[in-house]
This record gives structure tokens, sequence and C-alpha cells, in this order.
């Protein structure tokens, strides 16, 4: 009897392993010379396998919801069961090391990070996941099926800019700013950036150009409101639908409470139209104060979101609230063209995917005689010769403060308070 073989993994410069119809996995240890059967008691299609770099762990993924795991290189493999319904086919897996693995397949993007014990089940919006890839431990990317293709990228902690540790940073402001939509009154260097080359999803519908779509947001904090100021590169400024997210528009998430949880007063998905007009969760009008304006190449949007509207748990520096954010884009009216989100799709569907936004405290200055600073203390590099020039010298010296101590020291115990976060800068 003949079969199909669908998938095929390389664990190592002469070992490669294939997986096919009816269950069969073949081996190769002489770089595909001769093959050997492995066992794997199953009877169903395998589609996809993938190894992590140590050549001994791999799952295999498979016709009704087959998953298979190996410890020992594909010489045996043992039956896992994910926590979907068993009609589903797994197309594609992605082994990131012994014990992480992400599977795809019908409506199912699943995860685990404990060797496959217990997996997580992240909803797909499309019909397949046809192909994970992994380029990094936190950076990785899938294409699936839905209105034709889907391209989606993850980066998951450690990575910059995207995953559970990404952070929008908000300042604190003794005066509010004035919403007018003019952002020139605002902080520089404080922005995160959204684009094709940042965005965790990029609908297929379009993927844009920078001189397309391409945006910053950037955030402020008093004791009543959050204010969010909103940059776009857009070479057509379209609101001419009902909807108002077919048009240009900005869609903020937020799990305010930063409990994982969805479905609270903490949870919004406000969506804003360059027009002005505002929902949250589809529904009218929230409280919000919201100003647009136009820029050379593009729009801003400067926003007010009342404190008692989101209803967070604490509201001070080192407050985090779950943060997402995306833009749409309408080049020709009618339905938008292009969706960009910053980390995770369906927006708003997973409030534990979910980025932050953290409050800030005041910047502290550390300088000798500025005001509120503590005094730096005299110091030198070297006790014994505390005068000598040490330029030429082609080592340095640790040992206790006593003999060798840092040029400056600031005595910082007890002065910063909870929330702030220290940097040196020369």
């Amino acid at each position: 009897m003949s079969v199909n073989l669908n998938g095929l993994a390389w664990l190592s410069s002469s070992n490669v392993l294939a997986v096919g119809d009816y269950g069969i996995v073949v081996r190769s240890t002489d770089q595909g010379q001769s093959w050997n059967a492995s066992a794997t008691n199953v009877d169903r299609h395998l589609y996809a396998v993938d190894f992590a770099a140590d050549g001994m762990s791999g799952w295999v993924a498979g016709q009704s919801r087959t998953l298979l795991r190996s410890a020992d290189g594909g010489i045996s493999w043992r039956p896992q069961t994910p926590p979907i319904p068993e009609w589903v086919n797994l197309a594609s897996v992605a082994a990131i090391s012994g014990t992480e693995a992400w599977v795809g397949g019908r409506n199912s993007l699943l995860h685990t990070a404990n060797a496959g014990n217990t997996w997580g089940n992240g909803v797909w919006e499309g019909d397949y996941i046809e192909d994970i890839d992994f380029k990094a431990t936190t950076f990785g990317m899938l294409v699936g099926s839905v209105s034709g293709g889907s391209l989606m990228k993850y980066r998951g902690p450690g990575d910059s800019g995207s995953g559970p540790d990404a952070a929008l940073l908000a300042f604190p402001v003794g005066n509010a700013p004035a919403v007018d939509g003019d952002l020139s009154d605002w902080p520089e260097g404080t922005e995160l950036l959204l684009n094709a080359g940042t965005a965790g999803y990029i609908h297929p519908r379009s993927i844009p150009s920078l001189d397309d779509l391409s945006g910053s947001i950037r955030a402020l904090w008093d004791a009543n409101n959050l204010y969010l100021g909103i940059a776009v590169v857009d070479d057509a400024i379209v609101a001419d639908s009902v909807d108002i997210w077919r048009d240009d528009a900005v869609e903020l998430g937020f799990d305010a409470a930063d409990d994982n949880k969805g479905g609270g007063l903490d949870d919004h998905k406000l969506t804003i139209n360059i027009d002005g007009r505002t929902t949250d969760w589809e529904r009218p009008s929230p409280p919000l104060t919201v100003m647009t304006g136009t820029i050379p190449g593009g729009w801003t949007m400067e926003i007010a979101i009342p404190r008692s509207h989101l209803h967070p748990l604490t509201w001070q520096a080192g407050t985090n609230l779950g943060f997402d954010w995306s833009l749409h884009d309408d080049d020709d009216g009618g339905d938008w063209d292009s969706y960009l989100i910053w980390l995770i799709s369906p927006f708003m569907s997973n409030a534990a995917g979910l980025g932050n936004l953290r409050l800030m405290g005041s910047p502290i200055t550390l300088q000798t005689g500025a005001s509120g600073s503590p005094d730096v203390a005299d110091t030198y590099i070297d006790a014994w010769t505390p005068n000598t020039n040490f330029s030429n010298t082609d080592f340095m010296a640790v040992r206790a403060p006593d003999y060798h101590s840092p040029l400056l020291r600031f005595p910082l115990d007890g002065f910063l308070p909870q929330g702030v976060r220290a940097c040196y800068e020369l």
C-alpha cells in the first residue's frame, strides 16, 4: 500500500523524520539513505511534524485532533489530548523547546509551556492555520485561511515591542493638556509605533506601506483622566460609512483592572472614527473627549478618557492597565482596506494576552544641588592613592568600597517611591 507523506523535520545534520497518512512515521539517521518506521499506534493521517533544537523533543499533528509527542528523537510517541473537539484537524506545529510548542488547525491555535501536560487554546478567527514557524523563541509567524489568507505575528516576553511585557508608558502631567487635536505640546520620544513591521496582526486584505498606514501613540495621565495622543500617516482620509470601524479609525482595548479577565466594567473596546464618532463595545457615545486634526500626509487624534469610565483598581504611579490598540484604514470609501493590531487578533479576544499601559511617576533628577535630589558622595578610585590620575591605566580593579569605589554614588535607599523605574544616562 502506498501512502502520502505530508510533513518533514530535520533533527540534526543526518537525522530526518517524515510523517504521513494512516499514522505513519519514518526516520532516517543517514540523510535519507535508509528509513525505519516508528510505531505511533494511531491510524489517522498525520500532517505536520517539528522538533526542538535539542533534536529529541518533538510533536506531530494530524487528523481528528491527533497530537503526539516524542522525547527520544522520534523513536517512540505518546498521545496527548488538546482541549478541542475531536473533529478538529491539526495541520501545523512549531516546537520551540523541549517544553514549549505551538500547534495550529481548524479554528484553533494551541500552546503548551509544560511539554504538553496542559494546552491552552486561542480561538483562530479563520478556517485553518496552515503553517507556523519561529525565528526565535519569542518571535514567530503563522499563515492561515480567512477571507483568502491571513498573516499573523507573535512576539513573546523578551522580544522588543510586543507581547505580554510590552508597554505604553503614560507620564504624569500637572496641568491637563488641551484636547484640541494638536500634538505639538506633547513630549517627544515616548511614542509606541504601529505599522506593518511592528504589528502583531496584519489582515491579509492589504499589507500597507508606511505612507499608506502607520501610526504612533503617546499617553499622559492625571488624577482624573488618561490622555492619548495619536498621529497617523495616511495617504487618503475617509469617513463615509454608517459603521464607524469601516472608515479611518482607531481601536483602543483596555483591561483596566489588569485582572486578565473579560466582561467586566473595567474591560473596554473603544472605537473612534476620524470624524469623532465613538463607541465602546459598539455602544455609541461613551464619555470621551475627542478632537481630530490633520497633518501633512495624515491625521491626528487627541483623546481624554475619564478614570471613572475605565474602572481601574488603582490609579497611581506603577499602576498597569491591560492595553492593545489597532488602526483601520479606508482608502476609497465603503469598507476598510487595511487593518493593523498591535498585539492579538481578534481584537480584545483574550485579556490575558494584552500588553500594558503603565502609569509612570514624575521624573527625578539626581544632580548635586537640584531640588529634592540626595547629595552626591565625594569618592575616589583608589583609597590608597586618592589623587592619582588613572587615565592611562589598562585595567580597573573592583574591591570593597573602602578600597575601590565608583566615581559617583547616589544613596537611593528609601528615596525612590513605589512604581518608579530608575535609569542611568550619560
